[in-house]
């Protein structure tokens, strides 16, 4: 039995297509994730620079159409990283998990994933990506903030659409502009302790 030789693999990666390329973010989302953890909110830190990374999604979907894995694994990371964070804060992982996990659930990903996979003309790939990702961001802070970011994104696409010359527009943009007034929203969906009865 003889040995074949295996073709030569080009090793050389390429920054456009691999995470190498989110390497600045990744660093980026990882200080100021320890900034956060630093002065007691990591979840609000990963919420910024997911929203910052949102915008930038944003802005390269209205040009191009597309969405970079880049961005969206960029942002995962920012999440991943929060976790165990805002876990040790709270000295509950489970609840944190749950927390994201329902963020997810709320902002209607698995939906718009499963549109995606019966119909891939109507949406992006990269849509169902950032949606799931900024979900799981609010759920770091309040759930219920996933399902608002997702109401606002659908409402803002609808406007967008009313006023466009064309059938299709770029989702990013909403899904932006949800995820903002989301966050903003936070304080009036999370009763505080002293609101308690």
């Amino acid at each position: 039995m003889s040995v074949q030789p295996v073709a030569d693999v080009d090793l050389a990666i390429d920054p456009n297509t691999h995470l190498n390329g989110s390497l600045p973010l990744v660093l980026t989302a990882v200080f100021a994730l320890g900034l956060g953890a630093a002065f007691g909110e990591p979840a609000v830190a990963a919420a910024f620079l997911v929203g910052v990374m949102a915008v930038g999604a944003a802005i390269v979907d209205e040009r191009t159409g597309r969405i970079p894995n880049r961005l969206a694994l960029a942002a995962l990371a920012t999440v991943l990283a929060a976790i165990p964070v805002a876990a040790v804060q709270v000295e509950d992982l489970r609840s944190v998990a749950s927390s994201v996990g329902l963020g997810i659930l709320l902002s209607g990903a698995p939906v718009l994933f499963a549109i995606w996979l019966a119909r891939p003309d109507l949406i992006g790939g990269g849509d169902w990506k950032l949606l799931a990702v900024l979900g799981a961001s609010l759920g770091l802070i309040s759930p219920i903030a996933a399902a608002v970011a997702a109401f606002v994104a659908c409402l803002a696409q609808f406007v967008r659409l009313a006023r466009s010359r064309h059938r299709t527009i770029p989702f990013a943009p909403s899904l932006a502009v949800g995820y903002a007034i989301a966050l903003v929203m936070i304080p009036l969906l999370t009763p505080t302790t002293g609101d308690a009865l």
